[in-house]
């Protein structure tokens, strides 16, 4: 390849690697499934909380599978809620527009990490979600928020600089090529 090629090819690259997020499929940062342990019956037990620690009342919850809800209910009072006839495996439980991965255990076969509830503490906004947030509307299952806004700011700046550099060493080496040694 050219030098002259190089230039071009770096300002591609660099823009791309602002237009495509990371995969988010992969291990690293993939949701960690909390593991909770079923009461006789089938019962899954929790309590929501705001981040203040005071309970949210009337936030709707859900535990889904592939296919469909499983079972619904609404907190009640003191933030909390009672699901039963729900089935052991790897569910999504909704609270609101959010989601949380949740392996759910028989009693018998729950391992000694499982929790007998779920406990969240969550803000108005995350929980409730009643002023459409910044991806319009849409709860967390729907639509996953930008990797752009999870970064830091100090991350900004070093993906930002990184960029101009990847953009600016190339073009000023290209330019400073003028055949002389």
């Amino acid at each position: 390849m050219r030098l002259s090629r190089l230039p071009l090819l770096s300002a591609f690259v660099s823009c791309w690697a602002l237009v495509v997020p990371p995969h988010y499929a992969s291990a690293a940062n993939a949701p960690r499934a909390a593991d909770i342990a079923l009461a006789h019956g089938g019962v899954f037990q929790g309590q929501i909380l705001n981040a203040q620690g005071a309970p949210m009342t009337g936030v709707n919850v859900a535990v889904r599978n592939a296919q469909a809800d499983v079972a619904t209910t609404v907190t009640d009072r003191d933030g909390k809620f009672v699901l039963r006839d729900v089935p052991s495996g790897v569910h999504h439980v909704m609270i609101g527009p959010s989601v949380q991965v949740v392996r759910f255990w028989a009693p018998e076969a729950a391992p000694p990490s499982a929790k007998p509830s779920l406990l969240v503490v969550a803000d108005e906004q995350t929980v409730r979600g009643k002023d459409g947030g910044k991806d319009g509307g849409k709860g967390a299952f729907e639509g996953a928020r930008c990797w752009w806004q999870d970064l830091s700011p100090a991350g900004k700046i070093l993906i930002v600089g990184g960029v101009a550099a990847a953009i600016a060493i190339p073009i000023a080496l290209a330019a400073d090529d003028d055949g002389t040694p």
